[in-house]
């Protein structure tokens, strides 16, 4: 079974993205209440959203983090990981820079910008220049 359809790989990650991010990542990014009112939270009574965005960004983090352990082990992966960090870090400098400057994240998460701004920095310093690939070569 794994692999049947391999022929089709590159379309599926063509396709698949614009999927996520239409249906899911951006309307949780830009009206996160809106799109949990239209999948069927009860808002404000349904406090365990928090919970639901709370573990959906812990599986994203900990899907992110077990690619990067492959990645380390496979040169041939490391510059798209590695585009794919790049970006992430530098959203959440954005999104914690919208937080701080709306007035509406705790202190800490405003003090998270300089954690996110550093390793965007670490991963523009470590990144794997000497490959023929990625969008920073």
């Amino acid at each position: 079974m794994i692999g049947m359809w391999s022929a089709y790989s590159s379309d599926f990650l063509r396709w698949f993205p614009i999927l996520i991010m239409v249906l899911f990542a951006l309307p949780m990014i830009f009206a996160p209440l809106s799109w949990a009112r239209v999948v069927g939270w009860n808002l404000p009574q349904d406090t365990d959203l928090a919970i639901y965005f709370g573990r959906s960004l812990g599986v994203a983090a900990a899907g992110i983090c077990l690619i990067c352990f492959v990645a380390s082990g496979a040169e041939a992966a490391q510059a798209a990981v590695f585009d794919g960090l790049i970006l992430i870090s530098a959203l959440y400098v954005v999104t914690h820079l919208h937080g701080a400057v709306t007035k509406t994240q705790p202190l800490l998460e405003t003090l998270e910008i300089g954690f996110w701004l550093l390793l965007l920095l670490t991963q523009l310093a470590v990144y794997p220049a000497d490959l023929d690939y990625g969008l920073l070569n």
